[in-house]
This record gives structure tokens, sequence and C-alpha cells, in this order.
């Protein structure tokens, strides 16, 4: 599928239809880490995904992001790119305890398959 951006919306150009998605725009909070003021921009799927996470493990969402930014350990990584990192990450282990193994993509792919 080739994806295009556009007036700021994805355009999925596919023979059979043709659609457009609204971009969220990214909003930018204030956290508190280790005495320090910093700031979080992140798009509205992945604040709402974030407070699911945070829910899950039973903290508020300021600790899991002090959690988050003391786990990076690369500071050339932004903060809201490993949120982001984060987010993904934690739902791609939860999707593959509930994805039968003879499923997952990973386990189609042979050494003999280009990529």
């Amino acid at each position: 599928m080739n994806m295009l951006t556009h007036q700021k919306c994805w355009v999925h150009n596919n023979p059979e239809t043709t659609k457009r998605i609204k971009m969220p725009r990214p909003k930018k909070r204030s956290f508190s880490i280790k005495g320090h003021r910093t700031s979080l921009s992140l798009e509205e799927p992945f604040w709402n995904a974030l407070r699911v996470v945070a829910t899950e493990q039973n903290m508020p969402l300021a600790t899991l992001v002090a959690k988050i930014d003391a786990e990076r350990g690369n500071e050339d990584t932004g903060l809201s790119s490993a949120v982001r990192i984060f987010v993904l990450h934690h739902f791609q282990k939860q999707a593959q305890r509930h994805t039968p193994d003879d499923t997952l993509p990973s386990n189609k792919i042979s050494r003999t398959d280009s990529v």
C-alpha cells in the first residue's frame, strides 16, 4: 500500500478505494520529573493509550512518564518519542500474548526469504 501525506492527512492509494484519515495534532502537557518541569507532546491516541497503560500498572500518569524517562537511557531520544515507542511495545507484547504463535508474521519468514 502506498501512503502519501497531503494537507496533514494520510492518503491511502488503493486501486479500489482512496481514504483520507485526518491525523491528530500533538497536544502538549507538562510534567515534573525529578524536580524539573518538562513537556511532552503526543497525539491524542497516544495520550489515551498511555492512560490505559498507567491504569493497568496502577500508577499515576506522571509516575509512568517518569519511569519511561528513567528507562530510556539514551538522552538523544526525545521523551515524546520514548513514550510512543514504550506504548507501541506495550501493546505489541499484549497482542503477542493473545495471538497463537503460528499466526505471527515473524514465524512465517524463513532465512531464505528476502526482505
